[in-house]
């Protein structure tokens, strides 16, 4: 009864998730978007383009989710996996095809053990990554090492993303000086720093798309204030449990980097996972910019659709973009499943 009843807290707090008083879903200062108007471009499919994203814990339930999404949509994904063999025989039918098609690139490594060049290797050329990561629901997952896996690779992100940003320093460093030894006019130096610039910039993701959940407030401020038995739950729950208390400590990082300055930013903070076999198509879903409910009146984020929402957010346009940048937005399905 109580490992059923700590499973249950787990999958509430640190990857399902509690939300805000649902009278606050009407306040008019907080900014929305439906998934048909963030997907909305008026393009053909030949028309839009391609992207390359980096999907770290692809094989989880919102990474798979996610890696499904951007294959559909027509973009290529390199999925972070520790086996290949094993990833390859749990593959769909569908997503051994995009294997064949070179669409979906498995890149084996362990996200806890990989060192700054070797994750920058692996984002090099990608335009966003998106990091699914969590923990294993057994009592290893839970209380095992590493206890935080999800902020540390949050961490090992950022850093790496600055070593390729040193990449575009260097390409206009190298850019000029050719420039100065052959006396070159001052038009070829300006024109082989842009070309410099630009190489680096296609070798440099420009988002980092992370999953948390409804159970962690805004470090920044601005979600409704939560009652007190709220808050003593969710002070208990992250002393009590190393995956929740691991969330809380992405969201905390990343808050503290300015978006933009390596990295855009989006940290996802979906509501109670509802799994795939519950959900199996996505459906019509909306962002909000603060929390909607309350710790006691969940609203309900399919993992389809939660998956769908983070592929969006990786490659939608600039525009659409960039109110979400720096942002934490929370996913609730626009049925409630209740």
């Amino acid at each position: 009864m109580l490992a059923s009843a700590a499973v249950a807290l787990v999958l509430r707090a640190a990857g399902a998730a509690e939300a805000r008083d649902a009278s606050d879903s009407s306040n008019a200062s907080t900014l929305r978007v439906s998934s048909a108007e963030l997907k909305a471009d008026g393009l053909s499919a030949s028309q839009k383009t391609k992207r390359t994203v980096l999907v770290l814990g692809a094989t989880g339930r919102v990474g798979a989710a996610s890696t499904l999404a951007l294959l559909r949509e027509g973009h290529d994904v390199r999925a972070l996996v520790r086996d290949a063999s094993r990833f390859a025989e749990t593959l769909s039918p569908e997503l051994s095809r995009f294997v064949e098609k070179g669409a979906l690139v498995p890149i084996v490594g362990d996200v806890s053990r990989m060192s700054t060049t070797e994750c920058a290797d692996a984002m090099a050329g990608c335009h966003a990554v998106i990091s699914a990561l969590g923990h294993r629901l057994s009592r290893e997952g839970i209380f095992g090492e590493p206890r935080f896996l999800v902020r540390d690779a949050a961490e090992l992100v950022f850093r790496a993303a600055e070593t390729l940003e040193a990449v575009e320093d260097a390409g206009d460093d190298d850019a000029m000086t050719f420039a100065e030894d052959t006396e070159t006019s001052v038009a070829a130096v300006v024109a082989a720093r842009e070309a410099a610039r630009a190489r680096a910039q296609r070798a440099r993701p420009r988002r980092f798309i992370a999953l948390a959940s409804a159970g962690a407030d805004a470090p920044r401020g601005g979600d409704p204030a939560r009652s007190l038995p709220e808050r003593a739950l969710m002070f208990a729950l992250e002393k009590a449990l190393p995956p929740y208390a691991d969330t809380l400590a992405q969201v905390r990082f990343v808050s503290e980097q300015k978006s933009g300055a390596v990295l855009a930013w989006t940290v996802l903070r979906p509501d109670d996972f509802v799994d795939v076999a519950d959900a199996p198509s996505t459906t019509p879903w909306t962002l909000y910019s603060t929390l909607q409910n309350g710790l006691f009146d969940a609203g309900t984020s399919s993992v389809v659709n939660i998956g769908d929402a983070m592929a969006t957010l990786a490659t939608c346009d600039d525009a659409k973009y960039a109110p979400w940048a720096g942002k934490m937005p929370q996913m609730l399905d626009d049925e409630r499943r209740r």
